[in-house]
């Protein structure tokens, strides 16, 4: 499971780098910081995907969590959202620490 959430992680930095890429490739044409918001993001990768979590989330969580919560999320920039979910995810796969010198290794 530790490997499966690097490699996630390592997928979703490399996703924040490729964003930011891009992001920088439009500031260097339109001479304007507009990044992508993460929304923006995922309806052009899967447009019914957005439909979709927002009738999941209204259903199980109530109209509120989608409004106060999720549409407010979904405006941040989409480097900076990839780069806290791998960010996230490598130090959720870390081994435990067990209290040894790093010496012993």
């Amino acid at each position: 499971m530790p490997f499966l959430a690097r490699v996630a992680g390592l997928l979703a930095l490399a996703g924040a780098f490729a964003a930011a890429l891009f992001d920088g490739a439009r500031f260097l044409a339109d001479e304007a910081w507009t990044p992508a918001s993460t929304g923006a993001a995922l309806e052009w990768l899967s447009p019914g995907a957005l439909a979709a979590a927002r009738v999941f989330v209204e259903r199980r969580l109530g109209a509120w969590a989608w409004n106060g919560l999720v549409a407010k999320a979904l405006t941040a920039p989409a480097f900076a959202a990839l780069t806290a979910a791998g960010t996230l995810l490598f130090l959720l796969s870390r081994p435990p620490e067990t209290g040894r010198s790093s010496r012993n290794r």
